[in-house]
């Protein structure tokens, strides 16, 4: 289900974002939305996509999802509607990678989190979702990969 966690340096990298605060039940109703006017916005900019779409969850809490949806960009975009320029920070995370749809996310959170606290490590507040393969380049949700991460202090 997951692999095994790794500690890791990450750089900052230059996105494209819309923010989101939304009931977790809705999550299905508003993702692609907002990843489709990003895309819209880069595409319009003749930005250059540098990366997967990112999930930055801001606070976790088990109801409502603070998060942005950021794509990965080589150059700043323009603001544009809700699309906005940002930065994901360069930080120390504990990260591991969900092999499956992603309906198992949940789960493998959980076991990722109880990972975590066997180690007792101290974390940020924030979270990462990195959709490194999905339904944009694999048809069969076996094959996705979805890295998890939490910054660490």
């Amino acid at each position: 289900m997951i692999d095994t966690p790794q500690i890791k340096e990450t750089d900052a990298i230059t996105v494209a974002t819309v923010a989101l605060r939304i009931p977790k039940e809705e999550m299905q109703e508003h993702f692609p939305p907002a990843v489709d006017e990003i895309m819209e916005a880069i595409e319009a900019q003749e930005v250059e996509i540098a990366g997967p779409v990112v999930a930055h969850h801001l606070a976790v809490h088990p109801e409502i999802f603070d998060f942005e949806i950021c794509v990965p960009v080589a150059s700043p975009v323009e603001p544009t509607g809700r699309v906005q320029p940002s930065t994901l920070p360069a930080t120390k995370v504990v990260q591991t990678t969900y092999h499956g749809p992603y309906d198992g996310l949940p789960e493998a959170w959980a076991k990722f989190e109880e990972w975590i606290d066997e180690q007792d490590l101290s974390l940020q507040s924030d979270a990462y979702e990195r959709y490194v393969d999905g339904p944009h380049n694999k048809p069969d949700p076996e094959e996705w990969r979805t890295e998890l991460a939490r910054p660490i202090d």
